[in-house]
């Protein structure tokens, strides 16, 4: 199956001299992970990502989208949607532009990872192996206590986009990218020193998403990947069926990887 059969004809998009207060609004309202971004000419340029809208610390209103661009591998309409899964996870990027030739760079639409879930599905494909196979088992959390600026720190650090949440070591919690951009963080970053007290002081409490959806290390692969596609979130924390505690945690990525292998 080919990109072009499956993928969204007519995405959303930004241009590069767009103001970044009118990108992050796109993200925030349209609960877009990343956008494709055009030049003057219609050429994608690459995509404008949550963490970049996080990342803008300039307190100027002017301030636009060319400067935080992050590159887009090269998906086009007839490549196969195995291939095309392979350059999402090696990006990480979970909505990338599709172009008609790597010539023009013309956008023709958009596949998520959901879309290409959805099609492998449709094909009746799917992988053996439970979650406990493709779990990562050291998980980095953050406590309840822990204040956001410091968790974004963990974010970028780490290179995740949400982090589990905990209370006296027992899952309450996750904070993701979106939080933060909801929350306004990058209004604090913006604001000077007021703004980066601000953050600080604020708990992560304040933010998360709760409860947390959760799967268990012995759920099949492929039943796991639904609830993650049905919630439209990007991971999920693993517990232990007796203790309940926490033992993993399995993102998007994972999932994707396993079909495609």
């Amino acid at each position: 199956m080919s990109v072009g059969e499956i993928m969204d004809t007519s995405p959303l998009f930004v241009r590069e001299d767009d103001y970044i207060t009118h990108a992050r609004q796109v993200l925030r309202d349209n609960k877009l992970r990343s956008i494709p971004v055009l030049d003057d000419e219609g050429r994608v340029e690459g995509v404008f990502t949550r963490r970049g809208a996080l990342n803008v610390t300039s307190s100027k209103s002017n301030v636009t989208v060319k400067g935080f661009i992050k590159p887009a591998p090269v998906v086009t309409i007839d490549m196969c949607i195995l291939d095309a899964g392979k350059k999402m996870i090696n990006s990480t990027i979970n909505s990338i532009p599709v172009i008609d030739s790597p010539h023009d760079k013309q956008l023709k639409g958009s596949i998520t990872i959901n879309s290409i879930f959805s099609a492998l599905k449709d094909l009746d494909i799917s992988p053996d192996g439970k979650v406990g196979d493709i779990m990562s088992e050291n998980v980095l959390h953050v406590d309840i206590d822990e204040n956001v600026s410091k968790c974004w720190i963990k974010m970028i650090e780490s290179g995740y986009s949400g982090i589990p949440v905990t209370k006296k070591g027992n899952l309450i919690g996750i904070v993701t990218r979106g939080d933060m951009l909801e929350s306004g963080f990058a209004r604090f970053k913006r604001e000077g020193r007021s703004g980066q007290n601000a953050a600080k002081s604020i708990p992560v409490e304040k933010i998360m998403t709760t409860p947390v959806i959760t799967t268990y290390p012995d759920i099949p692969i492929y039943e796991a990947t639904s609830k993650l596609i049905e919630r439209n979130i990007g991971r999920l924390p693993v517990l232990d069926r007796k203790k309940n505690d926490m033992v993993g945690i399995v993102d998007r990525y994972d999932f994707l990887e396993s079909y495609i292998r």
